[in-house]
């Protein structure tokens, strides 16, 4: 074998090394763009679960938080009802105490 032979013949060797190893990485870069889109898709419905469920928290929250709040304007009416009743009981026995 010459050594034009022996060159052609390896060049012909390189030529396939890289053909090879371009498959390889069209094959690996495929994979990982495949890999991103299943991520990309888990983390888009894991976001909407909980978005939906913030949501819903945020709502309960809210009811809560309006039901706690009208209590407490109910109590606190009742206590300045109570508070005026006792102000002016208080006023009329003063009344009755000092012109009789």
């Amino acid at each position: 074998m010459s050594l034009k032979d022996q060159w052609d013949a390896d060049r012909v060797k390189r030529q396939q090394e890289v053909s090879q190893r371009r498959q390889q990485v069209v094959e690996e870069l495929q994979a990982f763009y495949a890999e991103r889109v299943a991520l990309h898709q888990h983390q888009r419905e894991t976001l909407g679960q909980f978005h939906q469920s913030l949501i819903v928290e945020v709502d309960a929250f809210l009811k809560q938080t309006r039901s706690h709040q009208q209590k407490v304007w109910q109590e606190q009416g009742q206590e300045r009802a109570a508070y005026i009743a006792a102000l002016r009981d208080y006023v009329a026995a003063l009344r009755d105490y000092v012109w009789g």
